[in-house]
């Protein structure tokens, strides 16, 4: 009888030793090289962004959210036509990264994605502005002064918020039927 109470209590000192390691272990985080951390309490956003390294947070109720301040690279693709009337798919990517100073600021206000919510949809919309003041056959040999173009809108736009470091173009593609003709 005295055994099973003996188990019983090597059970409970067990339980409460890994509980009391879980709770420790849940009053950390860790931002990552490259990254701020953004710190949000039940729902309320600090507006001061974490460092690097490991920090502490209020276990349960507060989570760090890593957001990259290094330079990211996204490909993407547009559709558009150009000023004869063709449709032109137009494949780029935008070397971008997020000053230290706005992280917190795009987090709140572009639900923790500022490419998809703010970046994408004003290239798309630059490429396509663009695109519409050329020709066809002139989008392939001014891919240089239409990247510069591209570039120019972005940055005028995005500016203080973003700071895009390069949209190269990837590759044009006219229809079939162009590209037969121009060949």
């Amino acid at each position: 009888m005295n055994q099973g109470r003996g188990i019983a209590g090597l059970v409970g000192i067990g339980l409460v030793l890994l509980t009391a390691v879980w709770f420790m272990l849940s009053c950390w985080s860790i931002v990552p090289p490259g990254h701020r951390g953004v710190s949000v309490t039940l729902g309320k956003v600090d507006p001061v962004a974490r460092g690097e390294g490991l920090t502490f947070k209020k276990p349960f109720v507060e989570s760090i959210i890593k957001m990259p301040v290094q330079q990211i690279t996204q490909n993407g693709k547009a559709s558009s036509f150009s000023s004869d009337l063709q449709t032109v798919e137009m494949s780029y990517a935008v070397l971008y990264r997020i000053p230290e100073g706005k992280v917190v600021e795009l987090f709140q206000d572009y639900a923790g994605n500022p490419y998809a919510t703010l970046v994408e949809p004003r290239v798309q919309e630059a490429v396509k502005q663009v695109t519409a003041s050329y020709k066809a056959e002139e989008l392939v040999k001014n891919r240089i002064k239409i990247k510069e173009a591209v570039l120019v809108k972005i940055r005028e736009e995005l500016s203080g918020l973003i700071d895009i470091r390069d949209i190269p173009i990837t590759n044009i593609d006219l229809t079939d039927e162009l590209e037969k003709r121009l060949n």
